[in-house]
Formats: C-alpha cells, structure tokens, sequence
C-alpha cells in the first residue's frame, strides 16, 4: 500500500501548495508543503528577501481587512488619538488639537498623524524643547492601544500650526491635509 493517497494542487494569495493526504499507522492527515518555505529552508532565498517577504505578510495582514473590519480598527485608533490628545493639551503649551489620516490600501504606511499648534511660534518652540519626543511617546502609545504595530513611528507624524494653516490654505484644512498626503508619498 503506498503512503500517498492521493495528491491535489491548491493555489493561494501566499502561493501554490501541493496537499498530499497520507496513509499513516494513527490515521489520515494532510500535510501541506510549501513551495516558498522548502526554498528558504533549502537556503534559496537571501536573508533581504526574507525579511521583504516578512514585511509582505504584515502588510496583508492589514489590506485583507474587511469594511467593518476597518472601520473598527478607524473607532479604535480614533479612541486611543484622543486620549494622547487631551493629554497632550494639559501638558504642551499651544497645542490645540491632533488628526490623523489613512488610506487603508496602503496601510500602515499611509498613517498620517498630525499634531496642530495654535502658532508656528507655539509650535516652533515646543519642538526646540523637545516636546516632539513626548508627543512621539503619546502617538505610539495610542497606536500600540489600537493594535497597531509600526517600527517607525516618527516617520509618520507632522508638526503644523492654525497660523500656517491660514496663511498658506486659508483656514481649508482639507486641502492642507490632502497636500501632506501627496508630499509623503
């Protein structure tokens, strides 16, 4: 009696698998063998294009969300932002408000966290005595309390100010946000 009952090929997003069912003294199973795992273990597969393959599947792992799924990932980054953000107002001196903004096809990388001082010189000075740390602090905090996972955190937050705001967009923080957004990528 041979050991392979029979053998069927599966496709998926992570790549083709060939499932073999088994003929074995405590019963059947299926064993699933990887073609991407065999070459990894075989030593095909570079340790760059390892870790590139890694951050692939941290990525999925967030684009396969569905709608809802998304939308409650949204209530709870919005929930955990407004903790950092009544915090921080008690204790930056101008500091008025924060926002974010996401584009869950790219996401995480698309995060945008935006800290709003009242005046550039509000603004200006809290950077320069080194309140930019603590609000890195509160951000991955509340990223952390939302279940998000980011390496580099200060890569996506923006300092900015309601003076610059009206000068340069006339008060149209949409269009100043929607700026940002094609700056960054």
């Amino acid at each position: 009696m041979s050991a392979i009952r029979r053998s069927r090929r599966v496709s998926s997003r992570q790549g083709d698998f060939r499932v073999f069912e088994l003929n074995a003294s405590l019963g059947w199973f299926l064993v699933v063998f990887d073609v991407a795992k065999q070459l990894i273990m075989v030593g095909k597969h570079s340790s760059r294009q390892h870790k590139q393959h890694r951050r692939d599947e941290s990525k999925d792992r967030y684009m396969l969300l569905s709608k809802r799924e998304q939308a409650q990932l949204e209530r709870r980054l919005i929930t955990a932002l407004t903790v950092a953000c009544e915090t921080a107002k008690a204790e930056i001196v101008g500091f008025s408000w924060l926002t974010h903004e996401v584009d869950y096809a790219l996401f995480p990388s698309s995060l945008i966290v935006v800290w709003v001082f009242d005046t550039l010189a509000s603004r200006n000075q809290a950077l320069a005595c080194g309140q930019d740390k603590r609000m890195l602090e509160l951000t991955t905090q509340a990223l952390l309390a939302a279940g998000i996972q980011i390496s580099q955190v200060m890569a996506h937050l923006h300092f900015d100010s309601e003076e610059q705001c009206r000068r340069m967009n006339a008060g149209d923080w949409q269009q100043r946000l929607a700026r940002k957004r094609v700056m960054k990528s």
